[in-house]
């Protein structure tokens, strides 16, 4: 069982400790991933309280998230197809045994 650590991270020129599991890198980046998140709502639309800031930003991230598996899902099918062809020409091209 690994030992929990403390990261301090700032979000939207809030400071939040936090204590995970995770590699403390990990955990400062996604932080920064939702303060850009933030920024880029409050940048692009009239919402200025936080709080609306955080909803709208936890949408847009919601959105990435749902169209990255939307994608995944494509690439498993794909991948799936792609296997079942190179089964039927792996099939193809065996060598026949010589009589």
């Amino acid at each position: 069982m690994s030992e929990k650590k403390s990261v301090k991270v700032t979000i939207y020129g809030e400071e939040y400790p936090i204590r995970a599991d995770g590699d403390v890198e990990f955990i400062k980046r996604i932080a920064a991933y939702v303060d850009s998140k933030m920024r880029e709502v409050a940048e692009k639309s009239y919402v200025k309280s936080p709080k609306d800031v955080s909803v709208l930003a936890a949408l847009n991230i919601a959105s990435d998230l749902f169209e990255l598996k939307e994608k995944e899902i494509e690439l498993e099918a794909i991948n799936t197809r792609t296997k079942s062809l190179l089964d039927k020409l792996d099939s193809e091209i065996q060598p026949t045994p010589s009589s």
